[in-house]
């Protein structure tokens, strides 16, 4: 059914929830295969592949690394959450619908301020202009700071969502079983070729 002249829609509160909804999963995406990658058991065939997962990590890194910062960097022209909370404070009719609510909103953000300066800093510098000189081993960063980032986004989101219309939004789309499989299926696909080529050499 076509609701786009109901007025209770908002068109512009919809395309900025869609546009965050998108980079949420993208983030997500790309921090599940990021981190299951790096915390994989499976070392060995990775470092056979190291070509292809070498850069596999380094892309997946910086797709999340400029999604987080997409969704929590102001900008008048992109959809994010500091240009969706203020248009909702502006709004008579959303202002009322989430009286005493907003600055709760932008509280979730703040907190993780010194976690969002990291990831600033590496967008702005690392990918985005290529500026930094000095690199250091290993992130800086936890993984389950981030995760707790991700999930506070996503429980934003889905808030403000739910006050909105009572819809939700499944943003974790990647299982990491999935990762593990696709590494054990190359481990034996491996193991097999040599098996196949030293016996041909047997005989």
């Amino acid at each position: 059914m076509d609701n786009s002249d109901n007025p209770k829609i908002d068109k512009h509160f919809e395309a900025l929830r869609h546009g965050i909804f998108r980079e949420l999963v993208n983030a997500n995406m790309s921090f599940n295969i990021f981190w299951g990658l790096r915390d994989s058991p499976n070392t060995q065939i990775m470092n056979m592949y190291r070509d292809f997962f070498f850069f596999t990590l380094s892309a997946h890194h910086r797709a999340f690394v400029i999604s987080v910062h997409n969704i929590v960097e102001y900008d008048k022209e992109t959809s994010n959450l500091p240009r969706f909370i203020n248009y909702i404070d502006s709004s008579p009719r959303l202002s009322k619908m989430y009286s005493g609510k907003i600055d709760g909103y932008r509280q979730i953000i703040a907190k993780h301020q010194t976690l969002l300066a990291e990831i600033q800093k590496m967008r702005d510098k690392l990918y985005a202009h290529n500026e930094l000189l000095e690199l250091h081993p290993g992130l800086p960063y936890m993984k389950k700071d981030a995760q707790t980032l991700l999930d506070d986004l996503g429980g934003l989101l889905n808030s403000i969502s739910k006050e909105y219309d009572q819809s939700g939004f499944g943003y974790v789309t990647t299982n990491p079983i999935h990762l593990s499989n696709v590494l054990s299926d190359l481990e034996e696909f491996y193991r097999t070729r040599e098996q196949i080529i030293r016996s041909k050499f047997v005989q």
